[in-house]
């Protein structure tokens, strides 16, 4: 595995410089960093990150930056693992608990997505057939609901989903080249 520095060293090969050794983000950039998943969010807020370029402003929106300055922001970057993306489809269809869906949207869909447990609540209730039958028999889950739920995290993703995505995005690049991931 790398060392944080070979990959700050590898990102910044990758950058086009403005006059050969200096990279200019623009506020939109480092917004995008912030929420493509290059960033933590778990360590540090997105006013922290932004607060991270002001010695480098120019001008409150642009921000210009040498290697070592850039090198700098290396505590900011996600370095966890990069899972495979959660895809639910792949959830069993039946009659699934309260404590099971909790437990499933904290450990699959929390991560993957920005919507809120009381928005995903209303989802799944909202998926159940109008019967008789009462929460005590638990949720059902078909794939209706599954694809409702792939949806929800296509159009509110996380940062660490979209991160999985460019992750996933890559590699799949990389194999039609020919080259290993």
């Amino acid at each position: 595995m790398s060392s944080s520095k070979e990959v700050m060293e590898h990102i910044w090969a990758t950058m086009k410089k403005a006059d050969g050794k200096n990279v200019v983000f623009k506020q939109a950039d480092v917004d995008y960093l912030y929420y493509s998943g290059f960033v933590d969010e778990k360590r540090c807020t997105i006013e922290d990150w932004q607060k991270a370029f002001m010695p480098f402003s120019q001008d409150g929106k642009t921000f210009v930056m040498n290697q070592q300055q850039f090198a700098s922001l290396a505590p900011f970057r996600y370095e966890g693992v990069v899972k495979e993306i959660f895809d639910p489809i792949k959830l069993r269809d039946g009659i699934w608990t309260k404590e099971q869906l909790r437990m499933l949207f904290e450990r699959s869909i929390k991560p993957c997505s920005a919507i809120s447990e009381e928005v995903f609540w209303k989802f799944i209730e909202g998926c159940q057939p109008k019967n008789d039958a009462s929460e005590q028999d638990g949720f059902f889950l078909d794939k209706g609901v599954k694809v409702g739920l792939r949806e929800f995290m296509e159009q509110f993703p996380s940062n660490r989903r979209r991160l999985e995505k460019t992750v996933r995005q890559v590699a799949c690049k990389k194999i039609q080249r020919g080259q290993k991931t």
